[in-house]
Protein backbone atom coordinates (compact mmCIF):
# COMPACT_ATOMS: atom_id res chain seq x y z
CA UNK A 1 0.00 0.00 0.00
CA UNK A 2 1.23 3.18 -0.86
CA UNK A 3 1.48 6.19 1.93
CA UNK A 4 2.79 9.15 -0.09
CA UNK A 5 2.15 10.52 -3.54
CA UNK A 6 5.88 10.97 -4.07
CA UNK A 7 5.79 6.63 -4.36
CA UNK A 8 3.13 6.76 -7.73
CA UNK A 9 5.74 9.58 -9.15
CA UNK A 10 9.39 7.02 -7.91
CA UNK A 11 7.37 4.13 -9.28
CA UNK A 12 6.20 5.93 -12.26
CA UNK A 13 9.71 7.33 -12.87
CA UNK A 14 11.35 3.57 -12.55
CA UNK A 15 9.05 2.30 -15.01
CA UNK A 16 8.67 4.75 -17.44
CA UNK A 17 11.90 6.82 -17.07
CA UNK A 18 12.18 8.33 -20.59
CA UNK A 19 8.61 8.54 -21.19
CA UNK A 20 7.09 12.12 -21.28
CA UNK A 21 6.29 12.94 -18.15
CA UNK A 22 4.65 16.53 -18.49
CA UNK A 23 4.23 19.15 -21.17
CA UNK A 24 3.68 22.88 -21.18
CA UNK A 25 3.95 25.60 -23.04
CA UNK A 26 8.04 25.99 -22.24
CA UNK A 27 8.54 21.95 -23.45
CA UNK A 28 8.11 18.85 -21.45
CA UNK A 29 10.40 16.85 -19.05
CA UNK A 30 10.43 12.90 -18.85
CA UNK A 31 9.59 10.94 -15.69
CA UNK A 32 13.14 10.61 -14.76
CA UNK A 33 13.31 14.29 -15.18
CA UNK A 34 10.42 15.28 -13.13
CA UNK A 35 11.76 12.69 -10.15
CA UNK A 36 15.34 13.91 -10.34
CA UNK A 37 14.02 17.60 -10.79
CA UNK A 38 11.97 17.44 -7.63
CA UNK A 39 14.50 15.41 -5.34
CA UNK A 40 16.66 18.06 -5.92
CA UNK A 41 14.47 20.74 -5.54
CA UNK A 42 13.23 18.82 -2.35
CA UNK A 43 16.77 18.57 -0.80
CA UNK A 44 17.45 22.17 -1.43
CA UNK A 45 14.01 22.81 0.64
CA UNK A 46 14.71 20.82 3.47
CA UNK A 47 17.44 22.94 4.48
CA UNK A 48 15.11 25.72 4.97
CA UNK A 49 11.78 24.24 5.61
CA UNK A 50 10.09 22.44 8.77
CA UNK A 51 7.90 19.68 8.23
CA UNK A 52 4.79 20.22 7.99
CA UNK A 53 5.53 23.56 7.26
CA UNK A 54 3.51 25.19 4.48
CA UNK A 55 5.31 26.59 1.16
CA UNK A 56 3.68 29.45 -1.15
CA UNK A 57 4.37 28.75 -4.98
CA UNK A 58 4.29 31.55 -6.77
CA UNK A 59 4.56 30.63 -10.56
CA UNK A 60 2.21 29.74 -13.47
CA UNK A 61 0.83 26.16 -13.72
CA UNK A 62 3.71 24.04 -15.25
CA UNK A 63 6.54 21.98 -15.21
CA UNK A 64 8.75 24.22 -13.20
CA UNK A 65 5.31 24.47 -10.61
CA UNK A 66 5.29 20.68 -10.75
CA UNK A 67 8.48 20.44 -9.93
CA UNK A 68 7.96 22.77 -6.78
CA UNK A 69 5.13 20.71 -5.82
CA UNK A 70 7.16 17.52 -5.45
CA UNK A 71 9.94 19.03 -4.17
CA UNK A 72 7.94 20.39 -1.03
CA UNK A 73 6.43 16.89 -0.74
CA UNK A 74 10.37 15.87 -0.56
CA UNK A 75 10.61 17.98 1.83
CA UNK A 76 7.84 17.38 3.91
CA UNK A 77 6.02 19.86 3.79
CA UNK A 78 2.85 21.28 1.74
CA UNK A 79 2.34 23.75 -1.18
CA UNK A 80 -0.38 26.39 -1.52
CA UNK A 81 -0.36 27.74 -5.28
CA UNK A 82 -0.24 31.29 -5.60
CA UNK A 83 -1.44 32.25 -8.74
CA UNK A 84 0.08 35.09 -10.46
CA UNK A 85 -2.70 36.37 -12.26
CA UNK A 86 -4.79 37.01 -8.86
CA UNK A 87 -4.79 40.43 -7.49
CA UNK A 88 -2.26 41.81 -5.40
CA UNK A 89 -5.08 42.28 -2.69
CA UNK A 90 -6.06 38.42 -2.79
CA UNK A 91 -2.56 37.10 -2.56
CA UNK A 92 -1.76 39.25 0.33
CA UNK A 93 -5.05 37.79 2.07
CA UNK A 94 -4.15 34.41 1.03
CA UNK A 95 -0.73 34.96 2.59
CA UNK A 96 -2.06 36.33 5.55
CA UNK A 97 -4.14 33.46 6.27
CA UNK A 98 -1.13 31.00 5.48
CA UNK A 99 1.54 32.79 6.81
CA UNK A 100 4.69 30.75 4.62
CA UNK A 101 7.59 31.74 5.23
CA UNK A 102 8.93 30.31 2.31
CA UNK A 103 7.77 31.60 -1.24
CA UNK A 104 9.34 29.41 -4.09
CA UNK A 105 8.92 31.34 -7.29
CA UNK A 106 10.65 31.39 -11.07
CA UNK A 107 12.83 33.50 -12.35
CA UNK A 108 9.91 35.57 -14.56
CA UNK A 109 7.98 36.30 -11.00
CA UNK A 110 10.47 36.69 -8.78
CA UNK A 111 10.40 40.47 -9.03
CA UNK A 112 6.93 41.22 -8.11
CA UNK A 113 7.29 37.92 -5.70
CA UNK A 114 9.79 40.57 -3.79
CA UNK A 115 7.18 43.25 -3.51
CA UNK A 116 3.97 40.83 -2.92
CA UNK A 117 5.71 38.75 -0.28
CA UNK A 118 8.50 41.35 1.13
CA UNK A 119 9.91 39.79 3.96
CA UNK A 120 9.48 36.67 3.35
CA UNK A 121 12.01 33.93 2.05
CA UNK A 122 12.03 33.85 -1.64
CA UNK A 123 13.97 31.05 -3.66
CA UNK A 124 13.80 30.60 -7.54
CA UNK A 125 12.92 27.59 -8.86
CA UNK A 126 15.77 27.39 -11.16
CA UNK A 127 18.50 27.44 -8.43
CA UNK A 128 16.51 25.32 -5.88
CA UNK A 129 16.84 22.59 -8.44
CA UNK A 130 20.43 22.59 -9.29
CA UNK A 131 21.22 21.42 -5.55
CA UNK A 132 22.37 17.73 -4.91
CA UNK A 133 19.85 14.66 -4.15
CA UNK A 134 20.45 14.28 -0.95
CA UNK A 135 19.34 10.94 -0.57
CA UNK A 136 20.27 10.43 3.23
CA UNK A 137 18.24 13.28 4.65
CA UNK A 138 15.00 12.98 1.99
CA UNK A 139 14.82 9.21 3.35
CA UNK A 140 14.33 10.18 6.90
CA UNK A 141 11.89 12.39 5.70
CA UNK A 142 10.08 9.91 4.07
CA UNK A 143 10.81 7.47 7.57
CA UNK A 144 8.87 9.88 9.44
CA UNK A 145 6.40 11.40 7.46
CA UNK A 146 2.73 10.10 8.21
CA UNK A 147 0.16 9.30 5.77
CA UNK A 148 -2.04 12.54 7.21
CA UNK A 149 0.19 14.86 6.97
CA UNK A 150 -0.33 17.88 4.43
CA UNK A 151 0.30 17.44 0.84
CA UNK A 152 -1.44 20.65 -0.60
CA UNK A 153 -3.46 23.36 0.95
CA UNK A 154 -5.90 25.65 -1.11
CA UNK A 155 -7.81 28.71 -0.62
CA UNK A 156 -11.54 29.45 -1.42
CA UNK A 157 -13.80 32.34 -0.73
CA UNK A 158 -16.80 31.12 -0.54
CA UNK A 159 -19.59 33.31 -0.24
CA UNK A 160 -17.67 35.49 1.94
CA UNK A 161 -14.85 36.55 -0.40
CA UNK A 162 -12.39 36.02 2.12
CA UNK A 163 -9.87 32.81 2.18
Amino acid sequence: MKRNVLEYLEETAGKYPDKTGVTDESGSCTFRELMEKSRRTGSALAARIERREPVGVFMEKGISALQAFFGTAYAGGFYVLFNPEFPETRLGQIQSVLDASVIITDEEHYDAACKIFEGRKIYKIEELRKAPDDEAHLAYIRQVTLDTDPLYGNFTSGSTGVP
